[in-house]
């Protein structure tokens, strides 16, 4: 595969892929082994500049370069990375936990690694049943009904956590076992304006709004919002959820939301776009974000995820790692 930029000038919304070649991939895993007592999960990595300087020396210039311009705002709102190297073997038990403690940290390190890279931070969500740097995203058996990533449900589309103020800037998920059928599809937030008049994408930029938490976080609520909210030098975050949770006093408001929720449903029927994740991809998404215009990705799960009860090497639950990123704006 040809890795050389083809960028159009303001191509935002093409969905760009790399793919590591074998020598990355070698020298990928090498760089997880040096790197493998850390503790990725409850210490921050992206204040270490022999970790960033490191991973930039082991990656290439191409992604350098993409990661670079998607956070600077000036690059695609999706990037499709193949064949990162996944942890051989990967643990297959039943117990998630275990797993997570007896794999190796080529996922966690490359994870963190794209962040550093990005001239940014992963952060966490305290609310969250997960508030460590790196997320799984993994079936759990007491949950499996919930439209969540502990759950097997679909989820509707969504831009990550934006029912905190700083939202994650950007949204990274590594494949390490995937599943047929399911799905994680994404819409972007330009296709969705098309359907918006100028007065109801006035309305959304006025912080009439209530934004609420999902399913899988301890109850929070972003009070006094804007669904299209400017940040700071010109970013623009577009904090929206398919499902009821942006609500308003507001009787006006009300009516941009119907509109909102009318214009995401007709942008379904022409402009969704998803991929089948499998062992070795990572997803890495604008989420909500763009600057100086209104732009980012929603996203989504679609299909239920099967429930594997007997896994071995020809079949396993799906697992993916989740970080949330957040870039400088200042």
């Amino acid at each position: 595969m040809n890795n050389a930029l083809k960028l159009e000038p303001n191509d935002f919304l093409v969905a760009s892929e790399y793919q590591f070649t074998t020598v990355e991939q070698k020298a990928l895993v090498a760089f997880a082994k040096r790197e493998s007592g850390r503790d990725y999960y409850e210490k921050p990595q992206w204040n270490d500049p022999k970790f960033a300087a490191d991973f930039a020396a082991t990656i290439s210039p191409t992604l350098s370069r993409y990661l670079s311009m998607m956070a600077s705002g000036f690059g695609p709102e999706i990037l499709v990375i193949r064949d990162f190297p996944v942890d051989d073997p990967l643990p297959l038990f039943s117990d998630l936990s275990r797993n997570v403690r007896e794999k190796s940290r080529n996922s966690e390190a490359i994870l963190t690694g794209i962040a550093t890279a990005m001239a940014g931070s992963l952060q966490r969500e305290e609310s969250s049943h997960q508030n460590g740097f790196i997320q799984q995203i993994y079936p759990v058996n007491d949950y499996k009904v919930e439209s969540s990533g502990r759950g097997s449900a679909p989820l509707p589309f969504h831009v990550e956590n934006v029912f905190i103020e700083k939202a994650p800037s950007f949204l990274a998920l590594a494949c390490l076992a995937g599943q047929k059928g399911v799905k994680t599809e994404y819409l972007a937030v330009t296709d969705i304006l098309k359907f918006l008049s100028a007065d109801e994408i006035c309305l959304l930029s006025q912080p009439k709004y209530k934004i609420f938490s999902g399913d899988g976080f301890s109850h929070r609520v972003l009070l006094d919002a804007p669904v299209f909210d400017v940040l700071a030098n010109g970013w623009v975050m577009s904090r929206i959820y398919e499902e009821d949770r942006i609500l308003s006093d507001c009787p006006i408001a009300t009516t941009a939301i119907v509109a909102l929720k009318k214009a995401i449903a007709q942008a379904k029927l022409d402009h969704v776009k998803g991929i089948e994740l499998e062992a070795g991809v990572i997803l890495l998404i604008s989420n909500g974000l763009a600057k100086r215009r209104i732009g980012g990705v929603l996203h989504g799960r679609k299909g239920q995820i099967a429930d594997v009860n007997n896994v071995s090497n020809e079949t396993s639950q799906r697992w993916l790692q989740r970080v949330c990123i957040e870039v400088p704006y200042l």
